[in-house]
């Protein structure tokens, strides 16, 4: 099996990655900048065929919008396994790991994974069902994220969340009208940090497993931010915690 991926700084770190390239797809025409030709150039080391397509026909093989001229044919991406993940987290004395509690929007899930991968997190878990996949469009707006930050699936949270905690991990969830801030939380051991739905927030049973609550203050008329926006709020806290201690 194969999957259709576009974007040329996607690409860029797929091609950095262990994943394997099959086909590297360009359109007629396309300017050489800087990233195109480190594209091209990796692609010959790696002996990948390029292929140049008409606009019309990168178009219709694109499966988004904006392909930026540029489309690869890929091996299907692999989610990390949960059991290797919670190995390599016992033996860290901190550590940042977001939980994704119906969060459905590929936008906004790769908007979280760009500044995960930038602000060092170690991963990020979400349900199997009834939540966003790593799709084109996730690939997309994370830039290669992707590629560069663990994604585990699990069938059950409260479950992760329970072995998190076995292994030391602080599990705080992002909650509005909570009674502390989110600078208030101690960021620079092991947290778990638990973003819900801009609808409904994090479910009941979720919300159990959470040791403390933290909200981000508002001030403005608009009733909450975007889970991307408040995602990278409470992440940068975690990083200058972490840098100042």
């Amino acid at each position: 099996m194969s999957e259709i991926i576009a974007g040329k700084n996607a690409l860029l770190e797929i091609l950095k990655s262990e994943r394997k390239v099959k086909r590297i797809f360009l359109v007629q025409g396309i300017r050489e900048d800087k990233t195109i030709g480190k594209i091209k150039k990796i692609a010959l080391v790696k002996n990948i065929p390029l292929t140049y397509l008409s606009k019309e026909k990168i178009a219709l093989k694109s499966p988004v919008k904006v392909h930026q001229g540029v489309l690869a044919l890929v091996e299907p991406f692999s989610y990390f396994p949960f059991d290797s993940f919670l190995k390599s987290m016992e033996v860290k004395n901190s550590a940042l790991v977001l939980v994704l509690d119906g969060v459905t929007d590929p936008q906004n899930f790769g908007s979280l994974l760009r500044t995960c991968e930038v602000a060092g997190v170690d991963g990020v878990l979400l349900r199997k069902k009834r939540s966003v996949k790593v799709t084109p469009t996730v690939y997309k707006v994370s830039t290669g994220a992707v590629e560069h930050v663990p994604i585990i699936q699990v069938s059950n949270l409260s479950y992760a969340c329970q072995r998190l905690k076995e292994i030391g991990f602080w599990i705080v969830g992002a909650e509005t009208n909570a009674s502390k801030n989110y600078w208030e939380i101690d960021f620079t051991n092991k947290v778990g940090l638990i973003l819900g739905s801009e609808g409904k927030g994090i479910s009941p049973l979720l919300k159990k497993h959470c040791d403390d609550l933290a909200q981000i203050p508002q001030v403005g008329k608009v009733t909450s931010l975007n889970v991307s926006v408040a995602g990278a709020i409470f992440i940068f806290e975690a990083m200058r915690q972490k840098w100042e201690g």
